[in-house]
C-alpha cells in the first residue's frame, strides 16, 4: 500500500534499527514523517538518521520534537531534498551541529525549504549565514534559545517573512533584522528601546520587554497590529497613533501608566473616533500612578 505519512508520538523505541520496519510499504508517497516525545535508547544513533534516510527524499513535511536530538549531519541533510517544513523544537542542538546541519552555508541544502522551526534548542548565537541559500524560506523560528547579543548586521534570504525571536533573552536588537520581515515577534526579551525601520512589517509582538515608549511610527509605515502589553509604557497619545499611518490594533495593556487628566480623557473619549482599536477591556489599563487614581 501507498503511506503518506508516518507518525511516531510518546513512545519507547529505537532499541536498534531493525525495529523500526518499514521496508516493505511504497515509500514514494510519503510525505510526512512526525517523531514526537521519543525516548530514545540508542540516542547516538538517531542524529545520523539511518533508518530514515532512504525514505526523506519525497517527504515534504518532518518534524522532530523532544527526541533528544543533537545533531543531524550534512550527510543526511542532503537527503532531503523536497523538504518544505521542517521542525526540530525543543531538542538539544547548538550553534556547532546546527552549522553542520546546514552544511556550513556552502552546500545546496533544503533548497526548498519554506518554514523552519528550531525553538527551544541550545543556540546562543544567530547565524544568518547558514540560510542565505535557502531562496523559498518565508518562516523562521529561533524563540526560546539563549541570545546575549545580536550581529550589527546580518545577510538572510529576501524571502522571509516571519521571524520569532520571542524569550531568546535579547537586550536589544540591531539591524540585523531583515528588511523583508512582514511579521516579527520579540516577546518576553528584555529590550528597553526598540527603533529599527522595517517598512513592509505588518504585525509586531514585542509584549513583555521594558520599552518606556511606544516604537516611532514612522519607521512602520505598514504596521497593522502593534503588541506592546506588559512593558513600562507611563502614556501614549493621539499623535502616537496617528504617526502609525496603517495601524488597526493596538494591546497596550498591563503598563504601569500615569493617568493624568489627558491621558484619561484621551483613552476614554479620543480613542472613540480613532481608527485604531485597542484590544481588551480599558479595565485593563490600570493606573500605576498618581496613588489618589
Amino acid at each position: 500500500s501507498e503511506l503518506t505519512s508516518v507518525a511516531i508520538e510518546d513512545s519507547h523505541i529505537f532499541k536498534n534499527e531493525e525495529e523500526v520496519r518499514l521496508h516493505h510499504i511504497n515509500l514514494k508517497s510519503l510525505e510526512v514523517i512526525v517523531l514526537k516525545n521519543i525516548d530514545i535508547h540508542s540516542f547516538y544513533r538517531v542524529p545520523e538518521l539511518n533508518f530514515i534516510k532512504n525514505m526523506m527524499k519525497p517527504v515534504r513535511r518532518t518534524s522532530m520534537i523532544n527526541t533528544k536530538v543533537f545533531a543531524i549531519p550534512c550527510q543526511s541533510t542532503i537527503h532531503f531534498t523536497n523538504l518544505e517544513v521542517l521542525d526540530i523544537s525543543d531538542n538539544t542542538i547548538a550553534d556547532r551541529t546546527l552549522m553542520e546541519m546546514m552544511c556550513y552555508g556552502k552546500e545546496d541544502v533544503l533548497l526548498n525549504l519554506r518554514t523552519l522551526n528550531i525553538s527551544k534548542n541550545s543556540l546562543s548565537s544567530i547565524n544568518s549565514k547558514l540560510f542565505t541559500r535557502l531562496e523559498k524560506l518565508e518562516n523562521l523560528d529561533m524563540s526560546r534559545n539563549s541570545f546575549d547579543s545580536m550581529p550589527s548586521t546580518c545577510s538572510w534570504p529576501a524571502s522571509l517573512k516571519f521571524l520569532n525571536l520571542s524569550s531568546t533573552s535579547l537586550p536589544e536588537v540591531t539591524s540585523c533584522l531583515p528588511q523583508s520581515l512582514q511579521i516579527l515577534d520579540l516577546s518576553r526579551n528584555k529590550l528597553t528601546v526598540f527603533n529599527i525601520e522595517l517598512p513592509l512589517l505588518k504585525e509586531l509582538y514585542i509584549s513583555g520587554n521594558k520599552l518606556g515608549n511606544l516604537p516611532d511610527g514612522h519607521l512602520y509605515v505598514s504596521l497593522a497590529v502593534l503588541s506592546i502589553q506588559d512593558n513600562n509604557l507611563a502614556k501614549f497619545s493621539s499623535k502616537n497613533l496617528h504617526d502609525y499611518q496603517s495601524l488597526r490594533v493596538l494591546e497596550a495593556a498591563g503598563n504601569p501608566y500615569v493617568c493624568s487628566c489627558d491621558f484619561v480623557g484621551f483613552v476614554t473619549n479620543d480613542l472613540m473616533n480613532h481608527k485604531t482599536v485597542v484590544r481588551h477591556d480599558l479595565k485593563s489599563y490600570i493606573c500605576d500612578s498618581p496613588d489618589a487614581v
